[in-house]
């Protein structure tokens, strides 16, 4: 009885947190609170996600289309989109980019698992590669092949004292993340007729399809 409570009160707050397409919201988004988080949180949508793949498949995608809808030119992801503009950026504790560490490509990978939509992947392999791309390039000061966080809000950790000395801060678990997105992209390609990518990062991925 107590599992079915919480179960069934998980569901209330995936559908209560519901927010209907208007002005930047391009499409049906959850907010994590109506209260304090109002929007659509990239990190929060692509777990967000993975809930309502049980329910609603284009619910599930639009999680992740919504937030590709607002990428930048040079790749980068938005930290929260909400119906009146993007988050970008903060200036506290530091004046830098802010955004989420990169899961959308092992995201949509579970969706396609659970759905077998390849045009799904199709339509957004090539935004998640140039959004993995804007890690290698804009993100890796010394050019050692190790991406930083510039911001600590970007790490889903903001207040933590990890980041009291300073940043930017080359973190193992960004990095986890990063070779966990290369290995979902490589899989999505060979899914969607792509060879499998030999490098995502500066130059970018290469199109060329199989025989």
């Amino acid at each position: 009885m107590t599992f079915r409570r919480q179960y069934y009160y998980a569901w209330w707050i995936m559908r209560s947190g519901l927010i209907s397409p208007r002005y930047y919201m391009t499409r049906e988004g959850m907010t994590p609170s109506k209260i304090q988080y109002v929007g659509v949180w990239q990190w929060d949508a692509f777990f967000h996600a993975l809930a309502y793949r049980h329910v609603d498949m284009k619910l599930a995608e639009d999680q992740l289309r919504l937030v590709l809808d607002h990428q930048r030119a040079d790749g980068m992801l938005p930290d929260a989109v909400h119906d009146e503009g993007r988050c970008h950026s903060h200036a506290i504790p530091v004046d830098a980019d802010v955004t989420k560490p990169p899961l959308i490509a092992w995201t949509a990978l579970k969706l396609f698992e659970y759905s077998g939509h390849r045009d799904f992947l199709d339509e957004i392999y090539e935004p998640m590669c140039r959004w993995n791309q804007w890690w290698f390039e804009k993100n890796d000061d010394d050019h050692d092949g190790i991406c930083q966080y510039n911001h600590p809000y970007s790490s889903g950790l903001d207040d933590s004292s990890l980041w009291d000395g300073g940043m930017p801060v080359e973190s193992p678990d960004l990095n986890t993340y990063l070779c966990v997105q290369m290995d979902s992209l490589s899989r999505i390609a060979r899914i969607i007729g792509q060879e499998a990518m030999r490098r995502c990062g500066p130059s970018g991925p290469r199109r060329s399809r199989t025989a």
